[in-house]
């Protein structure tokens, strides 16, 4: 597993001096995409950060009860309002993907923005396409790395239940409810820290 450390220092950098934050993750968005958005996006909100949120396609009605899933703003529907999210951000985050062209339609205003990217993923072989790369395929999900990320970044694991809600449904999409995927022990020490926030895994 590489030192996530290391990016702490860039990623606070990023997230301090950013005015307007976009979240974007990728077409035809999983538990672990919509998972790993939401759970930075609370993060950031807790924060102080300004941040929306952008889907290339819609959200499969199965996902839609997470806190702040009513938010996220659909490329495809709202295309106007979606271009002018991506013009005003001066950063972009991309989740869970590692080929712009997973973006849809939306990939070449993403591409051709002036805004700072970063990419967060655990896919292999990552294609060049922002300013900072941060995967991890010994991870088993993108909610995993951000877990990582954000407790890095934070000093302390934080804590926040629609954060970690959103957190354990990624993590157990990308595992099949632990039935197969990368995951590890720590995987397990993770979903343990998030069970105790009080979360409902049944729901």
């Amino acid at each position: 597993m590489p030192e996530l450390f290391k990016y702490t220092k860039e990623l606070i950098k990023h997230f301090t001096s950013a005015g307007n934050i976009l979240l974007i993750c990728h077409i035809n968005p999983d538990g672990d995409a919509i998972g790993a958005q939401l759970a930075l996006y609370h993060y950031l909100k807790s924060i102080g950060k300004k941040a929306e949120m952008i889907v290339p396609n819609n959200l499969q009605e199965f996902l839609k009860w997470m806190d702040g899933a009513e938010l996220i703003n659909v490329f495809i529907r709202y295309r106007d309002k979606c271009k002018e999210l991506i013009d005003k951000a001066d950063l972009i985050v991309m989740l869970d993907f590692n080929q712009s062209n997973r973006l849809g339609e939306a990939e070449k205003y993403v591409i051709s923005s002036s805004a700072k990217k970063i990419v967060i993923d655990h896919h292999l072989n990552p294609d060049q396409f922002s300013d900072l790369i941060i995967s991890d395929p010994t991870m088993c999900s993108t909610s995993e790395l951000i877990y990582q990320l954000v407790t890095e970044v934070n000093g302390k694991p934080f804590i926040n239940k629609p954060y970690s809600e959103a957190l354990y449904v990624g993590i157990i999409t990308d595992t099949g409810n632990f039935e197969h995927g990368n995951y590890s022990g720590n995987t397990f020490r993770i979903v343990a820290d998030l069970l105790e926030t009080g979360i409902d895994k049944g729901k």
